[in-house]
């Protein structure tokens, strides 16, 4: 008998080919912990399978939007007097700490203001004392024999206004004379009347009146020594915090106006991300300010960093119809966060979902119709697995998906394995985290 040499070398393939995959069936349930290929009957009851539980789609779900870097404090620093700038300490770019002066103007003019107040203090204050102290006794007795010479000139003048008058009554004498006589007369008695006064006054010592009024004087050039003191010291221009010098707009030697801008300086060791938040969005993170949310800065890489809720603004933006929100983020040990860079702010809610929707991975769908799928659910008290249909809602991700009804957080379902599986039948249950399988 003549036999095709082509199917005989075909047949012996075919059959070294089931063979082996004889063999491959073998190591496969060894791995799977059984010594040797169970029979084919019972292959079934001894596949294990892997069952979790249903995420959160809250705890799962993380909203990002984009944003802008800036600087937690930043200021325009100018002096408050004016002059010639005659030392600059800084360039932009340096780093400075609080007090340290970074400007200085000529101080020449402000401290001659100074001193003369400072002088004026000094007399107002000799004089207040001595009106507090009263006259000495040698003035009061020069004052004395002061006014005993005028009562003496005010009694000549008085004998000599009173001959004329009675010359004049007579015509024995021309007006002029007693015109004259009588002015003089008027003169002494008016002198003698001051150094009367002034002698009482001196007996007596100053007014209370008197006294309060220097008083006053005095706090006045108090108040004037202390301004022209605050000038003297806006001469230095000194950092308000510790940070960065971003901008100088003044040069040494030129003139520094009063409030005219010569620096800029920023605290970049916390720094801020702006977020310009859609409506929709706000009214969730304003509730739930524990949000856990994250930061990424693309020009320093894929790293994330820790967000804080700072601030936000309740009013809209009239043209965006977004809400300004601010988050900061604790600086790098290499200052690699810098204002100005493009941010993007990932938002989790840390509040559980209240729908009733949870979320299952894509693969324990055994199959889908429309709004609906099907899936394994476990009872792990008898190890066996029932198919229940539930209503699937939008993809969350790549590989997952939200279930809005049909099943609840508490179940078990089976994630992997449950393509060789049959309704109550035992199986060896390995338990896992959901998340794991999500991440």
């Amino acid at each position: 008998m003549i036999f095709n040499k082509k199917l005989i070398i075909s047949t012996v393939a075919i059959i070294l080919i089931i063979s082996g995959l004889g063999i491959l069936s073998n190591q496969v349930y060894a791995t799977l912990g059984d010594k040797e290929a169970p029979k084919t009957e019972n292959t079934a009851a001894q596949r294990p399978i892997l069952i979790a539980q249903p995420g959160s789609v809250a705890q799962n779900g993380n909203t990002t939007f984009p944003g802008t870097v800036q600087a937690s404090q930043q200021a325009v620093l100018f002096f408050r007097v004016s002059g010639p700038v005659i030392t600059v300490n800084i360039k932009p770019g340096d780093s400075v700490k609080q007090g340290q002066v970074l400007m200085q103007i000529d101080p020449r003019d402000y401290q001659r203001q100074l001193s003369t107040i400072q002088s004026q203090i000094a007399a107002a204050n000799a004089s207040l004392a001595a009106m507090k102290k009263g006259a000495r006794t040698e003035d009061i007795n020069i004052l004395e024999q002061t006014l005993i010479a005028a009562k003496s000139t005010l009694g000549l003048a008085k004998t000599e206004f009173d001959r004329y008058r009675l010359l004049i009554e007579k015509d024995a004498v021309s007006k002029e004379y007693f015109d004259r006589a009588n002015t003089a007369y008027q003169v002494a008695n008016a002198n003698y009347n001051k150094l009367e006064q002034e002698l009482l006054k001196a007996q007596r010592g100053s007014r209370a009146e008197d006294i309060d009024a220097a008083q006053a004087n005095l706090d006045t050039l108090k108040v004037s020594l202390q301004i022209a003191q605050d000038k003297l010291n806006d001469t230095k221009l000194c950092a308000p915090f510790d940070g960065v010098i971003t901008r100088q707009m003044l040069e040494n030697y030129e003139m520094a106006q009063s409030g005219q801008p010569v620096l800029e300086i920023q605290d970049i060791s916390t720094v801020e991300v702006a977020v310009d938040l859609p409506e929709k969005n706000i009214g969730s993170l304003i509730q739930n300010k524990e949000s856990i949310c994250h930061a990424k800065f693309f020009a320093i890489g894929p790293k994330t960093f820790d967000a804080e809720f700072y601030e936000w603004s309740s009013k809209a933006d009239q043209a965006t119809r977004t809400f300004r929100i601010v988050f900061r983020v604790q600086q790098t040990s290499k200052n690699e966060i810098l204002p100005g860079m493009s941010a993007e702010i990932a938002i989790a809610s840390n509040k559980k979902n209240q729908n009733g929707s949870v979320l299952v991975p894509m693969s324990s769908l055994t199959e889908t119709n429309g709004k609906t799928a099907k899936l394994w659910v476990v009872d792990t008290e008898t190890k066996t697995a029932k198919i229940r249909e539930v209503a699937i809602g939008s993809r969350n991700g790549d590989s997952n998906i939200i279930i809005t009804a049909g099943l609840d957080a508490n179940d078990w379902i089976v994630t992997a394995g449950g393509d060789f599986i049959r309704e109550d039948q035992p199986l060896n249950l390995n338990k896992t985290i959901l998340s794991t399988i999500i991440n």
